[in-house]
């Protein structure tokens, strides 16, 4: 065989050019050994130990911007069967890289972390516990700005291995602060970047090299990008892909969040003397979003009521506090927060057409008597009553143009409030009737709850 010959001789130089200063050669020194992992361990044991401190110290010295990260990532995932050093120290030189710009070096990234939870015969907790609520909040935030199917089904991988590796108590205590914030990353307007404070920044530490690509990391400011839910590579998609990414973001956030919730409501977490129980905040937390006026808020709380719902054998607690909530959901026909703008624009065209008639000695008031329009009375408005009202005129008159100018731009503006309002307004009763569906407490009256999926 080959290999059998060929690696003790070539081993040496490759040992060599991982520990080069530059990128690329280390690179390539890694690439070589990927193929030949097996033989290495079987053949070389005595370097593995050798080689796996290098490629962790190479984390701390490579640019989290080069290409050449993927083939080091990929080393060390092979060979971390084997490790060596306190994994609790060198787990968090892979951060920088989990959000790194090219989706090969972000999926070498998690499936290094999938390689260490997922190992049988290691104890994770040892190590874990220390670094879990970083983890935790790493994997989410990537989650939220993965645009990648792959890289979102590995996120979801790891995220499962790390509630199953890690003691269910040191899991509710590193989520339960955070569970706020993580909801409200999910409910991120599509189109607003996300505040920056809002997620974790770790930078790769580098180090002064006496050749090689200089770094000039001191010299020179990482330019701040604006970061977006779904991954700004997205924004600039057209409307309809754009949307189906966000939404998919979401419902990946969802599924973390439910299987977080499952850990939250665990009978041996919540039977303990505490005077707020973990279940019960989680109940609270749910509730205040419900109750508020924003479809992100609502769609948001019901998918991850859904995805925990359908995971969860049952808590009483949490189903007997939203259950009626997401029913009520089902009835109510509001005009959200996310269509205030379009609402107020609309509201004053309205009055600013009312007013143009009147100028022309059309007087509608008899006709329209309301401070503040619903859709449907403004649709009336530049309709029915415009043409009732406007009969008179004759059409080719310069006075009856104008006013159908303005109308025309009013009617512009309705129906696409009213659009708007609509998908919304679709949304929130689907995925709250999905909800509810998984929750397995149908209401007597079955109307409210298979409306929606049939119109989805």
């Amino acid at each position: 065989d080959l290999i059998n010959s060929l690696l003790p001789k070539a081993l040496p130089a490759i040992v060599e050019g991982l520990q080069d200063l530059d990128d690329d050669v280390r690179a390539v020194a890694a690439a070589s050994l990927v193929p030949v992992v097996d033989s290495l361990v079987k053949l070389q044991f005595k370097q593995v130990p050798f080689i796996m401190s290098t490629l962790w110290d190479a984390l701390l010295e490579l640019d989290d911007l080069t290409a050449s990260t993927n083939s080091i990532m990929t080393l060390l995932s092979s060979l971390l069967m084997y490790p060596q050093q306190s994994l609790t120290i060198l787990v968090p030189r892979v951060w920088p890289f989990l959000r790194h710009t090219i989706s090969s070096v972000r999926k070498a990234a998690l499936e290094t972390l999938c390689t260490l939870l997922s190992t049988q015969d290691q104890n994770c907790s040892g190590w874990l516990t220390p670094i879990l609520q970083d983890m935790m909040r790493h994997i989410f935030q990537i989650c939220i700005l993965e645009s990648n199917q792959e890289i979102i089904d590995l996120i979801h991988k790891v995220w499962q291995e790390l509630l199953n590796k890690a003691s269910v108590q040191y899991v509710v205590a590193a989520a339960c602060p955070w569970m706020g914030a993580w909801l409200c990353l999910m409910m991120q307007p599509s189109h607003i970047p996300i505040d920056l404070h809002m997620l974790l920044e770790v930078k790769a530490k580098s180090k002064e090299k006496g050749g090689g690509k200089l770094r000039q990391c001191q010299s020179q400011t990482k330019e701040i990008t604006q970061e977006y839910i779904a991954g700004s590579d997205s924004v600039n998609e057209d409307s309809s892909t754009r949307d189906y990414v966000v939404i998919r973001a979401r419902v990946a956030a969802a599924k973390l969040l439910g299987s977080l919730c499952c850990c939250i409501c665990e009978p041996s977490i919540n039977n303990l003397a505490q005077e707020i129980k973990p279940a019960e905040s989680l109940a609270q937390l749910l509730l205040f979003h419900l109750n508020s006026k924003s479809a992100l808020q609502r769609i948001s709380v019901a998918l991850v009521i859904s995805e925990w719902a359908a995971m969860q054998k049952e808590c009483r607690t949490v189903a007997l506090a939203v259950q009626p909530r997401l029913l009520a959901v089902l009835s109510e026909h509001l005009y959200y927060d996310e269509i205030a703008i379009p609402f107020t624009r609309m509201q004053n065209e309205c009055k600013q057409l009312i007013s143009s008639l009147a100028e022309s000695q059309i007087d509608i008031r008899s006709k329209v008597n309301c401070s503040v329009f619903t859709i449907n009375q403004a649709n009336d408005l530049v309709t029915t009553v415009f043409s009732e009202s406007t009969s008179a005129l004759p059409v080719n008159s310069k006075q009856f143009q104008q006013l159908d100018a303005k109308r025309q731009q009013v009617q512009m503006t309705v129906m696409e409030t009213s659009q708007e309002w609509q998908v919304l307004q679709q949304r929130v009763h689907t995925f709250g009737a999905c909800a509810v569906v998984n929750l397995q407490q149908l209401p007597e009256q079955l109307n409210p709850v298979i409306k929606p999926l049939m119109e989805a």
